[in-house]
């Protein structure tokens, strides 16, 4: 390392140039006279700056030539910044060099506030002041208190006189959730307590060090730990909850917190190893007889990589880094685009047709993503938050709108979806839903945020119980007029599942083992016992389930190659390492997605496949065309989540209702087609597990309550139950005497005002009504003649 004392000044000296033994290139810095960086070369890599005359920085120039400028300083803070896209950022700054304001390309305006001492004391967002967050300090004798308001949502941070987060209490919903932390007198964390409610829980994750303040453990509240032990040789034996070993280890440099990983030794048996250069980067891994290695350009960009499974994938890249190419193997090489910010605006797969195109808006916002006859559309609110997202097909021509709207929290407050279905989630305090429309009201959520209860809108109620000590699910009871649902589970201390227990039945209860790599080895359950067996790569080798076995055969790249036993099957690979032929056969496009597959191999497949699949700009797949013509059209949300299917050739339409992370309901829609002109619809007969093409169903009774299933469909009661409303008259019997089968209130009506409940009548065998006044006038008849 060389250093320089521009313009003879006196000075610290600044670093001119650094090289790295075994790196080739270097880094070399030039400086203004004033000793301000000019430019910075980085193993080639150029980015150069320009100052005005009082000193501060003007412009940024990278190695492509793209120039963010700075300008109108005040206090010494740009209140102009314009980027290479010709964005623009403005600033309002106070006398004392806080900002006051700032507006973004958009014109979305953010105001600041700030306390005697300067320190933020309020955000106002572009909303407006029903999203304004205020922060206050206090100070007392264990530290400072920070309190920051949003609404009805509070959240007091306390921290010591080190400025260690010591306590979290968020209030504003029903209860206030408390989380502390605990350090020793090197500052280093002891303690960190479960999430709660109300106050501080005693139970949590405890941490241990050496004299040398080297983490040497973490103990669970259940009292499981994971043990660190140093050992020589730059080695660190890690004992898991379940007493497994695993030895990494370092290569040291001149910091005793300086290292990197270079290999692991697992149980089983398992080696890798890794090669690092003296930057850090991994340039070789190595494991159960497989290698991996890595290259680099002269300007420390990712050259290449290779796999045996697929060879060398190569890459170039623009002056600052940016793949320009990837090519896999011999297959053809992929090229990418992107705007004067960066921002990726097209990737052509392969050379081909086969293109992704993206839109941004003038903050980064994604507008419009473009790929295989799709378009993904997005609008947002000034937050930022997702506020639409439609996508559009060419083939078949259709459209689906999702609307999203926010309450002032930035809580999702509802979805609509394309049908025009409204589910609202009615946000508490801390942006947790507390119903979703009419499938679920009454939810509540455990401290860590994890869903407790909910009460679902057919009138059952599902709870979810959690272990207190390590916070995980332990009970899941589906309850109502019968309990239809209830497991409980099981961990070990690696939390690892071990078994679920079926406490309405259990024949279906589920016992799971592990090995030392915690991978499932076996399984008991109703369909028997099965085992599991792997080779030191973590490859599966065989499995045995209720006596039929399958053997797993890899090939010396590393490929599943065959499979024998049970099931029995040849693979072979295309350039990409794409699965084409096994005992189905299949296609790809040139971006990776199967596009077609058949059953079972034959020669046309490829023109004439058993289905055919398309794709969206996530690489998703939205379109499925089976053999004879028929699509279904399937769509994904940003989150990720299966939100509508439709079935083209039916007209069937599910719409899928999440609470968090958590299916609980669907809609579905169905068509007035009925093939076999039963009475009832086809796709209500799929759902209820009839033959859409038998018109026996129509007139079967399922639950033996009198009615016919067509007549249960067109009254809406239950197939399946033969008392719908739970009032303990069957169906049938209320229809026979005109009492209503969904109303569970007629059971304690009189009907013949007899002084008899409708349901004793029942009880008793006798008729709820008078039968007399309509067979007098018969009896009448048959005497006068």
């Amino acid at each position: 390392m060389a250093y320089v004392r521009p313009g003879g000044r006196w000075m610290l000296g600044k670093v001119a140039s650094q090289t790295i033994s075994g790196i080739s290139g270097s880094i070399a810095n030039s400086y203004t006279s004033a000793g301000r960086l000019l430019q910075e070369d980085r193993f080639g890599v150029v980015t150069k700056y320009a100052y005005f005359g009082s000193g501060d920085l003007a412009s940024q120039t990278d190695a492509n030539n793209r120039v963010t400028n700075f300008a109108d300083y005040y206090r010494g803070v740009p209140k102009k910044v314009t980027y290479p896209d010709g964005a623009v950022v403005s600033r309002i700054v106070n006398a004392r060099g806080t900002i006051a304001s700032e507006t973004d390309s958009l014109g979305r305006i953010t105001t600041y506030t700030y306390d005697s001492m300067d320190r933020l004391a309020s955000v106002t967002p572009p909303k407006g002041a029903d999203s304004r967050l205020s922060i206050r300090y206090g100070f007392g004798s264990t530290g400072v208190a920070e309190t920051l308001t949003r609404g009805v949502y509070k959240r007091v941070r306390q921290f010591n006189q080190l400025g260690q987060l010591i306590s979290q209490t968020e209030s504003g919903g029903s209860a206030a959730i408390v989380v502390t932390a605990k350090y020793n007198p090197s500052g280093q964390k002891i303690f960190v307590a479960n999430p709660n409610y109300g106050s501080a829980s005693s139970l949590g994750e405890s941490f241990s060090y050496d004299a040398l303040g080297r983490l040497t453990g973490i103990t669970h509240a259940d009292g499981t730990r994971i043990a660190m032990a140093q050992q020589s040789g730059n080695k660190v034996a890690i004992t898991d909850e379940r007493n497994n070993v695993t030895t990494q280890s370092y290569a040291a440099y001149g910091e005793p917190g300086e290292r990197v990983l270079i290999g692991t030794a697992q149980p089983g048996g398992v080696q890798t190893t890794l090669t690092v250069d003296n930057l850090g980067r991994v340039t070789a891994i190595a494991q159960g007889g497989l290698n991996r290695s890595f290259a680099f350009s002269a300007k420390g960009f990712l050259a290449s990589e290779t796999h045996p499974e697929t060879g060398a994938t190569q890459y170039t890249h623009d002056a600052v880094g940016n793949v320009l190419t990837k090519k896999v193997g011999s297959a053809p090489a992929d090229s990418y685009s992107y705007d004067a910010r960066y921002r990726l605006t097209k990737v052509t797969y392969g050379g081909s047709g086969l293109v992704l195109s993206n839109s941004y808006d003038g903050a980064g916002r994604l507008l419009s993503q473009s790929h295989a006859g799709s378009t993904w559309s997005y609008s947002y609110d000034a937050h930022d938050n997702l506020t639409s997202e439609t996508l559009s097909l060419t083939a078949p021509a259709r459209s689906y709108k999702f609307g999203y709207v926010y309450n002032a929290l930035d809580a999702l407050a509802s979805l609509t979806y394309p049908s025009g279905l409204l589910v609202a989630y009615a946000p508490d305090a801390y942006g947790r839903p507390s119903k979703a429309g009419a499938f679920a009201s009454g939810l509540s959520h455990h401290p860590n945020g994890a869903l407790k209860t909910l009460n679902y809108g057919n009138g059952r109620k599902l709870s979810v119980a959690q272990d207190v000590k390590r916070m995980r699910p332990t009970e899941r009871l589906v309850g109502g007029a019968d309990f239809p649902m209830q497991l409980r589970y099981v961990y070990d201390g690696a939390n690892n599942l071990t078994q679920i227990s079926d406490l309405q039945n259990s024949a279906y209860t589920q016992v799971l083992g592990y090995d030392g790599l915690n991978r499932l080895t076996s399984a008991k359950g109703i369909w028997g016992t099965a085992t599991y067996a792997y080779n030191s790569r973590g490859d599966i080798t065989s499995q045995s389930i209720a006596g039929r076995s399958i053997t797993y055969g890899y090939d010396a790249q590393g490929r599943l190659s065959t499979l024998s036993g049970g099931l029995a099957a040849g693979l072979s690979y295309d350039a990409k390492g794409n699965v084409l032929k096994a005992r189905g056969e299949y296609g790809y496009d040139l971006a990776g997605n199967m596009t077609w597959l058949c059953l079972s191999p034959r020669s046309n497949c490829a023109s004439a496949p058993d289905q055919r699949y398309a794709y969206d700009a996530h690489q998703r797949r939205m379109l499925l065309t089976d053999a004879t013509g028929k699509q279904q059209v399937h769509i994904y949300g940003q989150s990720g989540q299966l939100l509508r299917e439709d079935d083209l050739s039916s007209g069937n339409i599910k719409e899928y209702i999440y609470v968090t992370t958590e299916r609980i309901a669907h809609r579905e829609q169905c068509s007035d087609v009925d093939t076999d002109g039963d009475g009832m619809p086809d796709c209500y007969e799929t759902r209820q597990g009839f033959d859409p093409k038998n018109p026996a169903d129509g007139k079967a009774d399922s639950d033996d309550d009198g009615l016919s299933n067509a007549e249960e469909y067109r009254l809406g009661t239950k197939v399946r139950n033969l008392d719908s409303d739970n009032d303990g008259m069957p169906d049938g019997w209320e229809v026979r005497y005109k009492l209503d089968p969904k109303n569970p209130v007629d059971a304690y009506g009189d009907l013949d005002g007899n002084g008899v409940t409708n349901l004793d009548s029942y009880l008793q065998g006798k008729p709820p009504i008078n039968l007399w006044p309509a067979i007098m006038p018969a009896i009448n008849g048959i005497i006068l003649n």
